[in-house]
């Protein structure tokens, strides 16, 4: 599914909920549900040094 398939609120959700430079590391946490201490966090601290 691509974006312009989905209805037009749901594009201004999406953008209200992200907020602009954010970290990588911090989205998986935060909307992945990443324990803190799981190899995704773990990779992702690791690589983007967050």
């Amino acid at each position: 599914m691509e974006v312009r398939d989905l209805p037009e609120k749901a594009h201004k959700d999406v953008h209200k909920e992200i907020p602009r430079n954010t970290n990588v590391c911090t989205l998986g946490k935060r909307y992945g549900g990443w324990h803190p201490t799981s190899p995704e966090a773990t990779i992702c601290d690791r690589t983007y040094g967050h």
